[in-house]
């Protein structure tokens, strides 16, 4: 790794370099917020499921809002997306959004997983 002088713009990797390679957390991050994206669409469990497929971590948190695909399931109010990644191992109180939205998703959640 070359050292750059003090004050000299850091570029980013360059995709198209032969030698270029991401790093597990940045493909779980482009996957996770892609993951979030679809379902905040309101994306059907079909394309939910392909990307989980396709190695999209159930688990990820938004480093901005602290959203998971569980929550963003269930605001959009995706009944069958939220069962789905309940199924996956999606948990319901993790992050840090939920802090600010416990109630209402808790209580949500609950009424999607025990309405019919």
């Amino acid at each position: 790794m070359h050292s750059a002088p003090p004050g000299t713009p850091i570029a980013p990797p360059d995709p198209s370099d032969p030698d270029y390679t991401m790093s597990t957390e940045d493909v779980a991050t482009l996957l996770g917020t892609r993951l979030l994206q679809v379902i905040l669409n309101n994306a059907p469990v079909e394309t939910v499921k392909e990307l989980l497929d396709e190695g999209a971590p159930v688990w990820f948190q938004d480093a901005e809002e602290g959203m998971t695909a569980l929550h963003a399931a269930a605001y959009v109010r995706n009944t069958e997306v939220v069962k789905f990644l309940i199924s996956k191992g999606a948990i319901w109180n993790a992050g840090e959004w939920i802090e600010a939205h416990l109630g209402r998703l808790g209580a949500l959640i609950v009424v999607i997983l025990f309405s019919g």
